[in-house]
């Protein structure tokens, strides 16, 4: 049997140590190709990073604000949009600390055609 498939999903996932950024810098977490389409975005705090809060963009649109980073757990953005050029999702931390880890999480779908056969 074939099977086309015509959307390949991806899934692009960033470990970031807060500790080595300073206040306001745009951490650029993860490269988006051309006509990515994104399904969901999630930023997990792996380590504590103190009484700081983290804000998510892609370009210059803002996605998610004050996000806590003082507590570990996972936040889902509720987010989704096709891109049309090539882009990153970016982190900027609301001051500097020096501690703490964050995961960002992106699953993204790129138009594209795969034979598979069974």
């Amino acid at each position: 049997m074939i099977q086309y498939v015509h959307n390949v999903s991806y899934l692009a996932v960033r470990q970031i140590s807060t500790s080595e950024y300073e206040r306001d810098e745009a951490i650029k977490a993860i490269a988006l190709p051309t006509n990515a389409e994104i399904v969901k975005v999630d930023l997990e705090v792996t380590e504590e990073c103190g009484a700081i809060t983290a804000d998510v963009k892609i370009g210059s649109s803002v996605i998610s604000q004050a996000i806590d980073l003082n507590t570990k757990g996972n936040t889902s953005i509720n987010f989704s949009s096709k891109i049309g050029d090539r882009t990153s999702i970016d982190i900027v931390l609301s001051d500097k600390t020096d501690k703490g880890e964050i995961k960002l999480r992106v699953l993204y779908f790129l138009p594209s055609t795969i034979k598979t056969e069974y």
